[in-house]
């Protein structure tokens, strides 16, 4: 069988390539083994033996130091507290990289020599160093003896691995040399057998090649003596059909690149389409700023611009010009005389130096964030500005630097709206009442809900402070004559002001901002609130200087409470039917170093405001049943619960603590509430009140008749006492009060209650209420509220008054006993 020229030449090289793949193989596994026993050197040799001498110097390192501190210290029996440190910390780093060794020796003899080591230095780790210097020296030194042991297996086996791989290495350079030999034999037989028979294909092929053009073949058809001059004609035959075919190929490319040109230029118009679908308007300008191409959106938001337009046709165009003259921004929208708002984004191409222009159209959300914008600055309740609103607007007319005058609004009682008749009737009223104040102060009035139930009004451009004043009477009567109507029912809204004239800028002799003529107008409204009958405060400095002197009340309040300056004075309750005293009830009373004997209706109120109420409760609660205590056994204590004291969640583990601490019985304690406790969360008052009760104690309701629902709680929380409130007793001589007491004593004896008449001070008043039955009895016509030191001699007067009837003339002035 003949073979070709490609045969014999594939045949060649597969001959050559199975010599050169055997050779190679051979190399490939020669190499492959030496490289595991080089690795082998370092997994199981090296690496473990490194791992090991730092375990050895660990060990070495903690030996030395042991006998280091044995020499200084004198061979103590134990080892101290930083020495247990050093040798759990040196054990733990040894351990570790023994472990780690152990994961890479191979040997099964080895691995069992690391682990009887590993057990050992384990077993000494566990102690925690609760071991005497001896014995961890002894245990150092056979640890550091089997660790060189296992040092001096692992070089032995580091030795032999490196005589394997000499042998390996050796092995493999006489196959390299080999191979090289076996190789350029084979090349050489192959080559001069390749010349033998290469030269009748090669006439062949020429005669093939020839015989591709047919009958216009342009070479001689007879055969020469020389193969390859037949070969190279034959060659030049091909190269000239070549180029004629590559004519027709030429060809055939002009066509297709038509045909694409075309298929582009749909592209480009399926490419536009798009664009003009596209939400945004988009232009291309190009590097001179001309107007290559856009969308409809584009001409839409521009609607003056042409297609084509020149640079300068654009920078003259109304909107758009100004925005090619800024760069892009996503922070600021730019606004159109077309009433839209967009955000502009460009991008410069920087081979080309054209330009793609985006405008983004976010006039809807601008429309929305100015819509929030406005709802941040309004009451959702009133659709008045807000608090933050009404400051930004004061400051204003601060920068203007004309006068103006700032009102503050109070609805006095509306908490007790809100909890008689229910938060949608105390909505309707804040409602009501800020349609009515804006609509009376004017178009030139910012009026605004301060928050709750407080309102603000800025009176911008007023003459005087009196013409403000004049509006605010007028609008304070207006809600006063003409009550607000809630579900059908008229509701008297009382209102308090504080009012604030503001001087214009050139008058004004100090700083000024909104915060602080807030300030003074808060300061003005409080005052306006404390005083019962006056329903508006214009702000004068001196009540700054009593805010500031209301502020050292309370720190001077805070110290009294660190130095115990409170004391308890009583004040007795006399059984008029007995004769004799029952009680005494406690009342605090302070004496300051300077200030002296502060009275009661000064710093009660402001504690109960600071939130000092609840200490002081503590401190009565806890000093009144210490000194009950020590009386006779017929005498109680009442002592009174404010309503924030009343609420505190520890009111009842406070009072569980007095009497544990004191051994006060608790029916001897009698706890006094009064009816504006049952404002808020009257469930909770009552279950507090139960609780109490089952502790034993005697509950009374302070102050009877003044609050809103007293007959409702009676009924739900039957009292032991009512106290009925010194106003009724003090002017008896009317008949209303007449009948209120004896409404009263009709109420107590009907519900076994007892009944205490608070304030009697003339005899008169005591014979009246013994007419009306009422027997206990406290006021100045007994004593005043006496010190603890005086109550020996105050139930001795007592005693003596009555058996000498001292109570039918009235010895001292009622002014004097009150002061």
């Amino acid at each position: 069988m003949r073979l070709s020229i490609n045969a014999k030449l594939i045949a060649s090289g597969v001959i050559l390539a199975a010599i050169a793949s055997a050779f190679s193989f051979q190399m490939y596994r020669g190499t492959g083994t030496l490289g595991q026993t080089v690795q082998a050197v370092f997994d199981f040799g090296v690496d473990p033996l490194r791992d090991v001498d730092a375990a050895i110097a660990r060990v070495q390192r903690l030996q030395d130091r042991v006998v280091s501190d044995t020499e200084d210290a004198g061979e103590p029996l134990a080892i101290d507290g930083e020495m247990q440190a050093r040798v759990l910390d040196d054990l733990s780093a040894a351990l570790g990289a023994l472990r780690k060794a152990g994961t890479r020796i191979g040997d099964p003899a080895l691995t069992q020599q690391l682990q009887q080591v590993d057990f050992a230095m384990s077993r000494l780790r566990a102690t925690e160093g609760d071991v005497t210097r001896r014995f961890l020296r002894r245990e150092l030194a056979e640890t550091l003896a089997g660790l060189e042991d296992m040092t001096r297996n692992l070089q032995q086996g580091i030795q032999r691995l490196r005589d394997d791989t000499s042998t390996q290495s050796r092995q493999l350079t006489d196959l390299n040399w080999l191979s090289l030999a076996a190789l350029l034999g084979a090349g050489v037989l192959l080559i001069a057998y390749l010349g033998w028979s290469i030269s009748g294909p090669i006439r062949r092929a020429a005669m093939t090649l020839r015989d591709v053009g047919g009958d216009d073949e342009p070479l001689p058809r007879r055969r020469s003596r020389n193969a390859l001059q037949d070969l190279a004609n034959a060659v030049a035959f091909v190269e000239a059909l070549v180029v004629q075919r590559a004519d027709a190929a030429q060809q055939r490319d002009t066509d297709q690149k038509e045909r694409a040109e075309h298929e582009v230029a749909a592209q480009r118009r399926r490419f536009d389409a798009a664009l003009d679908r596209m939400s945004q308007a988009y232009c291309l300008l190009d590097r001179d700023g001309d107007l290559q191409s856009a969308n409809e959106a584009f001409y839409r938001l521009f609607p003056n611009v042409t297609r084509k337009a020149t640079a300068a046709l654009l920078a003259a165009d109304a909107d758009l010009g100004p925005l090619l003259a800024e760069p892009a921004s996503r922070e600021t929208p730019r606004r159109l005389g077309v009433g839209r708002s967009v955000y502009l984004l460009r991008h410069r191409a920087a081979r080309t130096g054209d330009e793609i222009l985006v405008f983004e159209d976010v006039t809807d959300r601008e429309a929305a964030r100015e819509a929030i914008e406005r709802l941040e600055g309004e009451d959702a309740l009133t659709s008045l500005p807000n608090r933050p609103a009404f400051i930004a607007h004061i400051e204003q007319l601060i920068g203007g630097g004309d006068r103006f005058t700032l009102v503050a609004l109070d609805i006095e009682g509306f908490r007790n709206i809100n909890t008689t008749l229910g938060h949608g009737a105390g909505d309707e009223v804040l409602r009501q009442v800020g349609r009515r104040v804006a609509t009376a102060a004017g178009t030139d009035a910012f009026v605004a809900r301060l928050g709750a139930d407080e309102f603000g009004i800025a009176l911008a451009r007023q003459a005087d402070a009196s013409a403000a004043e004049r509006l605010m009477r007028a609008i304070l009567l207006d809600l006063q004559e003409k009550p607000v109507v809630v579900a059908g029912r008229p509701l008297s809204a009382r209102v308090a002001a504080g009012v604030v004239p503001i001087a214009a800028a050139a008058d004004r002799t100090e700083a000024l901002d909104a915060h602080s003529a807030m300030q003074d107008c808060e300061v003005a409204l409080h005052r306006a609130k404390s005083e019962g009958s006056a329903q508006l405060q214009v702000f004068a400095p001196e009540l700054r200087a009593e805010m500031e002197a209301r502020r050292r009340l309370v720190a001077d309040l805070h110290d009294a409470m660190a130095r115990n300056e409170f004391e308890l004075y009583f004040q007795p309750i006399v059984d008029c039917r007995r004769k004799t005293v029952s009680g005494f009830e406690a009342l605090a009373r302070w004496a300051h170093p300077q200030r002296g004997m502060v009275s009661p209706a000064e710093f009660i109120p402001v504690m109960e405001e600071a939130g000092m109420i609840g200490a002081l409760g503590r401190f009565v609660l806890r000093e009144g049943c210490r000194q009950a205590a020590r009386w006779p056994s017929d005498l109680s204590i009442s002592l009174n619960l404010s309503p924030l004291q009343f609420k505190s969640p520890t009111l009842l583990s406070d009072v569980r603590n007095a009497l544990a601490s004191s051994g006060l019985s608790p029916d001897r304690l009698h706890l006094e509430v009064t009816e504006s406790l049952f404002l808020d969360d009257a469930e909770g008052v009552l279950q507090t009140l139960q609780s109490l009760r089952q502790m034993g104690l005697v509950v009374s309701m302070d102050d009877f008749g003044t609050g809103y629902s007293s007959l409702g709680y009676l009924s739900r929380f039957p009292f032991d006492k009512i106290k009925i409130d010194q106003s009724f007793v003090r002017d008896m001589a009317r008949p209303e009060n007449i009948a209120i007491v004896r409404a009263v004593m009709g109420l107590g004896t009907a519900m076994r209650m007892t009944v205490v008449a608070e304030g009697v001070e003339t005899v008169e008043q005591m014979q009246q209420l013994e007419r009306e039955g009422c027997r206990e009895m406290q006021g100045y016509l007994f004593s005043r509220p006496r010190p603890a030191g005086d109550l020996p001699k105050m139930l001795m007067e007592i005693r003596s008054r009555f058996r000498a009837d001292g109570y039918g003339v009235v010895r001292a002035d009622n002014d004097a006993r009150r002061a």
